[in-house]
């Protein structure tokens, strides 16, 4: 379950985050020989794999290569059979071989055969997406309007070449803001303004060829709007997504997500991140996806994620697909965190309207109410929000159906994770077993009820506890390359539910799927160790043997964890 959802989202993070995407054009099917390939350098090859839908979309698959192109200063590339990218300087090698029509199949080569593209730089082309081959009923056009027509003719050097047609739809759809058109048999090409009549439509493989639909079928594209934003070479700008991009060529490329503190937003951006957590999580369109995902931490509860060798990784993937799901509810969606060690002295105040645990609409609400210990304030309270239903089988308990909580104790401080953060790369497993264990297991049952169970991915608050952990993590990698490849690049084992090498998640700045992100310092302010005084310390909860019992630790790791636990208590 958590693999299918994996790949859908993926496909989405690169799709749907057109702001960056570079424009290339198609410059048609070439033929190789066997010892004189077009280029000689391979530089992406995804295995060939029995599952189609496991393979990175055409869209996605163009753009990693453009963007691998561009980083590497080519003008050409091309992609061949199952989806090998190669790349090389110039176009000379392509010139002199012969050009074959039908040979390769929606922008892939077949067998020795490659689909060659340019790089369009700073030509004044519109980027476009190719989106797929889609089925039209005669009553029922996919649009309706028909602005190109290109006659049938005997003469084929007379039809204008796919590139030249895509533009000239692109730039009469502009001209009419929209956002959509398709390309039809011989070449005819009609526009529409919203996507909605492609969505409901079966897409089909093999019915169209080259990018041109056949008989009653279209290719459709999209126009990429963001991708032509006007900036100023040098300078850094932000896309419409909120992301942070430097400009190249008067494009928006090296597009950054940008996670901050949630107590350091506005309260303006707090209401929209919680608006965003409401709608994914009871809006028909995006339910099923939130609910499937969410239960997948669940099912996978005891498999290794909470050990060692995947805590840290797995997390850190859950995350950018958490965040892949909820940007398709809004774009300028990141995934916030909390820096519970800056409140440690009174974390779970409810009095100020910038309080986390607040209860209007721009704060996460307060603590449970017995019997059950279920949240009565705030935009998650019982009587307007339920926690997504648990898996077919799964044992519930009394109040199961809200969010709980059971605040108690007090978080380490910013001295306890500055701490853990001057540990040695050659010492990680202190390292990561101070961050799982002391920090990690600890805040969890702080919070307490849902929380502190195996259904703790159903709390909306346990993405900003994850974040804050991820953040650490990634704190301590930024200190030097040693810390950033310390452990993770030597394991060869997936990470459970997925298909996905640790290493692959590694580095915030190259995530799967294109992803670039980055963790933004917190700007509100530190809240007092004790009434006496910030300079003061005063002693933070150790961790809780309901803890211990829920994420399964082993004796050998308690018994060094409480020995490291000195190092970081006042």
């Amino acid at each position: 379950m958590f693999l299918v959802l994996t790949g859908a989202l993926l496909a989405l993070s690169v799709i749907g985050g057109t702001q960056g995407n570079t424009p290339v054009s198609y410059l048609g099917c070439y033929r190789e020989s066997k010892y004189h390939p077009l280029f000689n350098r391979v530089y992406f090859d995804p295995r060939r794999t029995s599952y189609p839908s496991r393979r990175p979309s055409l869209s996605s698959m163009i753009q990693i290569c453009a963007r691998e192109a561009v980083k590497k200063k080519y003008s050409y590339f091309a992609i061949k059979r199952w989806r090998q990218c190669t790349w090389g300087r110039k176009g000379l090698s392509i010139t002199r071989r012969r050009k074959c029509r039908n040979r390769c199949h929606n922008g892939v080569g077949r067998l020795r055969y490659a689909a060659v593209y340019r790089i369009q730089r700073a030509s004044g082309n519109t980027p476009v997406s190719y989106l797929g081959c889609y089925r039209e009923y005669k009553n029922r056009a996919l649009f309706n309007i028909v602005y190109f027509g290109h006659r049938r003719t005997s003469n084929r050097s007379k039809r204008p070449s796919l590139s030249s047609m895509i533009q000239i739809c692109a730039r009469e759809a502009v001209k009419r803001k929209h956002s959509y058109f398709a390309i039809k048999r011989w070449r005819q090409c009609t526009w529409g303004r919203k996507g909605l009549s492609i969505t409901r439509r079966r897409k089909y493989r093999n019915r169209c060829h080259n990018g041109v639909g056949r008989l009653r079928y279209a290719a459709v594209y999209r126009i990429q709007r963001a991708s032509v934003l006007v900036c100023q070479a040098g300078q850094t700008s932000f896309d419409r997504c909120g992301q942070r991009c430097d400009c190249i060529g008067g494009r928006l490329v090296n597009c950054v997500r940008i996670r901050k503190e949630f107590t350091s937003l506005s309260l303006t951006e707090r209401r929209r991140y919680i608006q965003t957590i409401l709608t994914a999580s009871t809006d028909t369109r995006f339910k099923n996806d939130y609910d499937r995902l969410l239960n997948d931490h669940r099912i996978l509860f005891a498999t290794g994620i909470h050990e060692r060798i995947h805590f840290l990784t797995w997390h850190r993937y859950f995350i950018l697909l958490y965040e892949n799901l909820l940007r398709r509810v809004d774009c300028r969606f990141t995934v916030s965190y909390w820096d519970w060690s800056r409140v440690s002295g009174d974390p779970f105040r409810t009095t100020n309207p910038r309080d986390l645990w607040h209860g209007g609409n721009a704060s996460f609400g307060g603590n449970g109410v017995p019997p059950n210990e279920c949240v009565q304030t705030g935009p998650f309270r019982e009587s307007v929000w339920s926690l997504p239903p648990l898996p077919s089988g799964a044992p519930t308990s009394p109040g199961s159906g809200c969010l709980r909580r059971q605040f108690n104790g007090n978080p380490p401080d910013t001295v306890a994770v500055n701490n853990v953060l001057q540990i040695n790369p050659v010492n990680f497993t202190d390292f990561e077993l101070l961050l799982r264990f002391n920090l990690h297991d600890v805040v969890h049952c702080l919070i307490g009820g849902t929380m502190c169970s195996v259904d703790a991915a159903l709390a909306p608050e346990f993405f900003l506890h994850h974040g804050f952990v991820d953040k650490i993590w990634d704190d301590w990698q930024k200190k030097s390359d040693a810390h950033l490849n310390a452990f993770f690049p030597t394991i060869n084992e997936v990470m459970p539910g997925t298909q996905v090498l640790p290493r692959e998640v590694v580095s915030l700045s190259s995530q799967p799927g294109g992803v670039r992100a980055e963790y933004q310092q917190p700007t509100s302010p530190v809240r007092p160790l004790s009434g006496k005084g910030q300079s003061q310390r005063r002693r933070f909860s150790s961790i809780s043997t309901k803890a211990i019992k829920l994420f399964h630790v082993k004796p050998s790791e308690v018994k060094k964890a409480r020995e490291m636990e000195k190092m970081i208590q006042p």
